[in-house]
């Protein structure tokens, strides 16, 4: 659906991105995302028989942004789920293998999917150059994680928290601070009505955020 709209894609732009729009500027390309239904041929070995390639697109939005707005600038990518996994084959096919664009790189959060590395290593798998981050202010690496209940560890047949391929494991780098153990603190859209399944009549609230209080 090229139809974006604000209601829709905007909407979860916003819900899930813009906080960030303190410290950097928001790219978010629309591309043919595949149904969960595709995805479940997909993983199955089978042809998903949707048209187009959402790959395709996503490549054709970063090397628009990369001619038209980078200017030499540092550049962050951020996916989640599906966008992660697109985010790790932009990575691994255009930005790990040359060393120009690489530079560039400030680092990647891929929410939700996964990263293979070998066993007790941080690089060497899905990248040959970038690596997982292993502290704070470290740049030029990825932050890589799923979430799971702490009373509810990820089963050994689990789709998320594991390699989608052979060997390897799945890397996990604590968002809120790398290398460490940490507690994750909740931010919600100061909107009571905002989710990504039930936009709000005014968007733009999306874009106020609160904490939670331990009360």
């Amino acid at each position: 659906d090229w139809d974006l709209s604000d209601e829709q894609e905007g909407f979860v732009t916003l819900n899930q991105a813009a906080r960030l729009q303190s410290q950097c500027r928001l790219f978010a390309p629309g591309y043919r995302q595949l149904t969960l239904g595709g995805l479940g041929s997909l993983f199955s070995g089978e042809p998903s028989g949707e048209e187009g390639d959402p790959f395709a697109d996503v490549l054709d939005a970063f090397e628009t942004y990369m001619a038209e707005d980078n200017g030499g600038r540092g550049f962050v990518l951020i996916g989640h789920s599906q966008g992660a996994g697109m985010s790790n084959q932009l990575i691994r096919t255009e930005i790990d293998p040359n060393e120009d664009v690489r530079d560039l790189l400030v680092g990647a959060y891929l929410a939700g999917g996964a990263v293979t590395v070998p066993d007790g290593e941080i690089v060497g798998g899905d990248f040959q150059h970038v690596p997982l981050c292993e502290r704070e202010g470290e740049v030029g690496c990825v932050i890589t994680w799923a979430t799971f209940r702490s009373t509810a560890p990820p089963p050994a047949s689990s789709f998320f928290g594991r390699p989608r391929g052979g060997g390897g494991v799945a890397g996990c780098v604590n968002p809120a601070a790398p290398g460490k153990r940490s507690t994750l603190d909740s931010y919600f859209t100061a909107d009571a009505e905002a989710s990504i399944f039930a936009p709000g009549d005014e968007a733009d609230e999306a874009t106020s955020w609160i904490e939670p209080s331990a009360g």
